[in-house]
C-alpha cells in the first residue's frame, strides 16, 4: 500500500508539474540614433575643353622657365539650408600629350571673393579656375587629364 501511495503521490506531482505555468520578466535596452538629411541641389557650368593660346614672344627668355597662367573654368552653384556646410577637397592634375610632354596644372575654388576651399555655408556660387604651370618651350598640342573636385556636405 505504501509504494502504491508513493506511486499514485509521485505521478500526482509529475502531473503538477507538467501543467504548471512558468512566467518570466526580459527586459531588452536598445540605442537608436537618427540622421537629418538636408536637400542639395548643384548646378555645374564647368568647361572640360579648355584651349591654351601663348606666344612665345610673351614668355621669359631663359631655357625652361616656367609660366603661369590662369584659367577660368567655370562656376559650380550649390543650392542648400543656410546651415549646411560644404567642405571643398581639390586635388591638382598633370596633363600630358601623346608625345609625352606635361603640365601641371593646379584647380583653385573661389567664393564671395575668396580663394579657399575649406568651408563654404548655404547656397553658393564657387568659381573654379586653374592655374597652369607651362615651360617656356610647351609643346603645342592636345593634353589630356583630369582633376578631381569633391564636395563633402555636413
Amino acid at each position: 500500500m505504501k509504494t502504491r501511495l508513493a506511486l499514485s503521490a509521485f505521478f500526482t506531482l509529475l502531473f503538477i508539474l507538467s501543467i504548471s505555468v512558468a512566467f518570466a520578466q526580459t527586459i531588452a535596452v536598445g540605442h537608436m540614433s537618427a540622421e537629418v538629411v538636408e536637400a542639395v541641389s548643384t548646378s555645374s557650368s564647368v568647361s572640360n575643353n579648355v584651349e591654351l593660346n601663348y606666344s612665345s614672344q610673351l614668355m621669359d627668355t631663359e631655357q625652361n622657365s616656367l609660366i603661369a597662367e590662369n584659367i577660368n573654368l567655370g562656376t559650380v552653384q550649390i543650392n542648400a539650408g543656410a546651415n549646411l556646410v560644404c567642405n571643398l577637397s581639390i586635388k591638382p592634375a598633370t596633363l600630358v600629350d601623346d608625345k609625352g610632354n606635361d603640365f601641371s596644372f593646379n584647380p583653385i575654388a573661389s567664393y564671395n571673393g575668396k580663394m579657399e576651399t575649406q568651408r563654404v555655408e548655404g547656397s553658393q556660387s564657387i568659381e573654379l579656375s586653374g592655374l597652369a604651370s607651362l615651360n617656356s618651350n610647351q609643346a603645342s598640342g592636345i593634353y589630356r587629364g583630369s582633376y578631381t573636385v569633391v564636395f563633402a556636405f555636413n
